[in-house]
């Protein structure tokens, strides 16, 4: 399924003041129907990322610079590390499980040109 995960508006000269400054975290889901008990694994697809270590999403061009979209687990503030696969549950149930994570802008140089900042994740999830 698509998710939409609306980040709001942010101040680049209020909250932008610093390499690894950060918004607040927004907590979202990603519904996943299961048929059976099983772990779920799952990786999100780094490509293009500025710093997949560190969880974070490229923006879609022709918006804001120096700054990227940083994808986190439930916690809201451990990184996701992108490419890389992680449990997620280690038994789902019949019906719905919902995948909690976080995301948040993340300032990635010195300068931010303020605009719009969209991103796109492809979660790639793996039964067992």
């Amino acid at each position: 399924p698509q998710v939409s995960v609306p980040l709001g508006r942010v101040s680049a000269e209020k909250i932008m003041t610093h390499i690894g400054a950060a918004s607040s975290a927004v907590d979202f889901s990603v519904p996943v129907d299961c048929d059976g008990q099983v772990r779920l694994d799952m990786v999100v697809d780094g490509a293009g990322s500025p710093n997949a270590s560190n969880g974070v999403l490229p923006l879609t061009a022709g918006g804001a610079t120096g700054v990227g979209i940083q994808l986190l687990h439930s916690d809201g503030a451990t990184p996701v590390v992108l490419n890389e696969a992680f449990e997620v549950m280690a038994a789902t149930v019949v019906g719905r499980n919902d995948i909690s994570l976080a995301a948040r802008y993340i300032q990635l140089s010195e300068s931010v040109v303020p605009g719009v900042a969209n991103g796109v994740a492809q979660f790639v999830l793996s039964y067992r």
